[in-house]
């Protein structure tokens, strides 16, 4: 049966661990510590935890203030900036680099179709990269705030429109994560080294039934275990490094 929500996969982590014997160590609390740690690992780190879009901001007075654009917290990368509007770079028809720009295209052998049109975009790209070069940004994923190393209010105004194209992770319960093989796993395994740190504490301690258990050999293999999930997730799921900057 297919896992759909955070409940049935908790229910399910806790099954394949024997349910009953665990609830007596570990803490309903300590288990949604364990799966929201699973959770974050996925996000982070496997190809599909997170996924790529393209964003926008409306540049406002009190970013402008700041001297920063505020990044939402499910951004986890940031890998390109890009879009800002027209009139934000002071390109009117006065303005001597679209008047640079204008004389280039005139001096272009318009041939007609297609070629000749993406032919002249190109030729605008490139001018555009000589006269204005590309847009400085800075960005750390854990302060959540974009730089820009432009004149805020001068060449950026209130009303503008900032682009950027980031990774962002996914929403558990909206993309529905939980019937994920490695996630299962991993989560369990979580839970388990929870377990045998909590048994490792009252080594020797026989249960009901005369049931002697063992907190060390249990924690050693969730460790084990995870050593191995971990290894899978950086060799078979993860993206290239080279991918993810910010």
């Amino acid at each position: 049966m297919a896992v759909t929500t955070r409940e049935e996969f908790k229910a399910y982590c806790l099954r394949s661990l024997g349910d009953g014997l665990i609830r007596i160590n570990v803490t309903d609390a300590q288990v949604e510590d364990r799966i929201d740690e699973a959770v974050q690992k996925f996000q982070d780190h496997h190809m599909d935890g997170h996924e790529e879009m393209y964003l926008t901001h409306q540049v406002t007075s009190t970013d402008i203030s700041n001297g920063y654009i505020p990044i939402s917290n499910e951004v986890l990368y940031l890998v390109g900036v890009f879009g800002i509007s027209e009139s934000s770079l002071s390109r009117s028809l006065l303005d001597i680099n679209f008047q640079i720009k204008l004389d280039m295209v005139k001096e272009l052998h318009m041939m007609g179709g297609i070629g000749s049109y993406v032919q002249t975009r190109q030729y605008l790209n490139l001018m555009d990269d000589m006269l204005n070069g590309e847009l400085a940004w800075r960005y750390h994923r854990y302060g959540k705030k974009l730089y820009l190393d432009i004149k805020w209010g001068t060449d950026i105004k209130e009303g503008d429109f900032i682009a950027y194209k980031a990774y962002v992770r996914v929403d558990p319960d909206v993309d529905n994560i939980w019937n994920n093989g490695w996630l299962k796993k991993y989560a369990a395994a979580l839970i388990q080294k929870q377990w045998g740190s909590m048994l490792s504490k009252y080594e020797g301690v026989i249960l009901l039934g005369g049931v002697t258990m063992n907190g060390s050999e249990i924690e050693s293999k969730a460790k084990e275990e995870l050593i191995d999930l971990e290894e899978e997730l950086s060799n078979k799921w993860s993206e290239p490094i080279d991918f993810l900057v910010g």
